[in-house]
């Protein structure tokens, strides 16, 4: 490479990193093989991590401990078979606190069509997931609070939510109602009735 060639190198590297530093969201980027080389600035003020920390495989640290596992899993998976790479998790924010964020990859390929490196981007959903928890709670307490028996089951007919209502109907304390099937259950209590 020539001293042009070089430098113009250089100036694209410059502008594509600050480019990412304008971006919102966490974005990064590693070798074919999923090592973590690059972060940009929002990563490291977020996660509260150094560069040192971070790459290789250091940027799972700041993976909340119960998705960590799951996480480094699913992205050498999408690492090891060359497709893209999608997955909510909660990332350790500099202060402790946890926030969830849509996690996406892509493999970047040569002329060849073999991975040269990934780029990646996390963005912050924390706000969604607090909505639809308290979405959630609040048809729940409806739920709850209905004098008609209400529950779900699965297309095995395998009971996965009830009310009170439900279990008072069925004659079940609300612990022993989950996990049974609704099809044997409601043969047998048709027999004793």
């Amino acid at each position: 490479m020539n001293r042009n060639e070089f430098a113009s190198t250089q100036f694209a590297e410059r502008q594509t990193q600050q480019l990412a530093d304008l971006i919102p969201s966490m974005v990064w980027t590693s070798r074919s093989d999923g090592y973590a080389v690059h972060f940009n600035q929002r990563w490291y003020d977020l996660t509260g991590l150094t560069a040192e920390e971070s790459i290789g495989w250091g940027w799972a640290e700041a993976i909340h401990p119960d998705d960590r596992e799951r996480v480094t899993c699913e992205w050498q998976c999408a690492v090891e078979a060359g497709h893209n790479y999608e997955i909510e998790v909660r990332h350790r924010m500099a202060d402790g606190r946890y926030r969830w964020h849509l996690t996406r990859a892509i493999p970047v390929r040569d002329d060849d069509g073999e991975i040269d490196h990934w780029f990646g981007v996390s963005t912050d959903i924390d706000e969604k997931h607090e909505s639809e928890e308290v979405a959630e709670a609040m048809t729940r307490a409806i739920v709850e609070a209905d004098s008609n028996a209400i529950f779900t089951v699965d297309e095995h007919g395998i009971i996965q939510f009830h009310n009170s209502a439900a279990a008072e109907m069925f004659g079940y304390a609300p612990s022993n109602l989950l996990g049974r099937n609704i099809k044997k259950w409601s043969r047998v209590r048709n027999h004793t009735s």
